[in-house]
C-alpha cells in the first residue's frame, strides 16, 4: 500500500519527500557557505560549486548535517520500511550556487542511495524530477499530466527545507530569473549492515 503524506509526493512512482518542519539558519552557518572558496560546476548551466566536497566534517555543519540526518532517517525507515539494522550515513555534502541567468544540469548521483538537497537561500527556484524511460513506447495525447504519464515533475524549493530522493532519479534546476542566489547543500549517502537474504544467495555486509 503507498502511504500517503501531505510531504511525498510520487511521481513516475518514485517517492519524493520534503521535510515538514524548517531548518533555523543562522549567521554562523549562512557566512561560512557563502564563503567557501568555488569552482566551476562543469555541467553547462554555468553555475558553481564548493571545492570541499565533504562539507559535514566542519563544525559549522553539524546542525544542518543533523536535521538532514533526521529526515533521510524518516524517509528511509518510515517512508519505504528499511529495517533498522541497516543504518543509512551521509557521505559527500557540497554547496552548489546559482546567481541570476544560471541553472544545474541533468544528473543523477552514482555511488549514493538517497540523495538530499538542503536550501540555504532560494526564491522557489524550481527543481525538477526526470522520467527516464518512456511510459508507453508511443507518442499519445494526455488529457492532463498527473504523477503517472508525466515526463518531469517539478518541486518548489523553499529555505531551511530538504527534499529527499532516490539518488538514481535524474534531476535538474531551472534557470534562476531571480536577483536572489539559489545555495544549495547536495548530499549523498551510502548504507552498512547485512543486507538482502543469505539464503537467496543475496546476502551482503557492508
Amino acid at each position: 500500500m503507498i502511504k500517503q503524506s501531505k510531504n511525498v509526493s510520487m511521481p513516475f512512482g518514485w517517492p519524493i519527500y520534503v521535510s515538514e518542519s524548517t531548518y533555523n539558519i543562522n549567521e554562523t552557518e549562512m557566512n561560512f557557505v557563502k564563503t567557501l572558496e568555488r569552482k566551476d560546476n562543469g555541467g553547462g548551466g554555468n553555475n558553481w560549486m564548493s571545492k570541499d566536497s565533504w562539507l559535514f566534517k566542519h563544525d559549522q555543519m553539524k546542525g544542518v548535517k543533523e536535521f538532514i540526518q533526521k529526515n533521510v532517517e524518516d524517509y528511509f525507515y518510515n517512508l519505504i520500511n528499511v529495517d533498522n539494522s541497516i543504518e543509512i550515513y551521509p557521505t559527500q555534502a557540497w554547496t552548489n550556487y546559482n546567481k541570476k541567468g544560471q541553472s544545474h544540469h541533468h544528473h543523477m548521483h552514482d555511488n549514493s542511495i538517497l540523495s538530499a538537497v538542503f536550501y540555504y537561500q532560494t526564491d522557489k527556484t524550481r527543481i525538477e524530477f526526470w522520467r527516464e524511460d518512456k511510459l508507453f513506447p508511443l507518442s499519445v495525447n494526455y488529457k492532463e499530466w498527473d504523477f503517472f504519464n508525466a515526463n518531469m515533475w517539478w518541486q518548489e524549493t523553499e529555505p531551511g527545507k530538504v527534499i529527499i530522493f532516490p539518488s538514481k532519479l535524474a534531476h535538474s534546476v531551472t534557470e534562476n530569473n531571480s536577483d536572489v542566489e539559489r545555495i544549495s547543500l547536495a548530499v549523498n549517502t551510502f548504507v552498512k549492515g547485512h543486507l538482502g537474504i543469505d539464503d537467496n544467495s543475496t546476502g551482503l555486509i557492508l
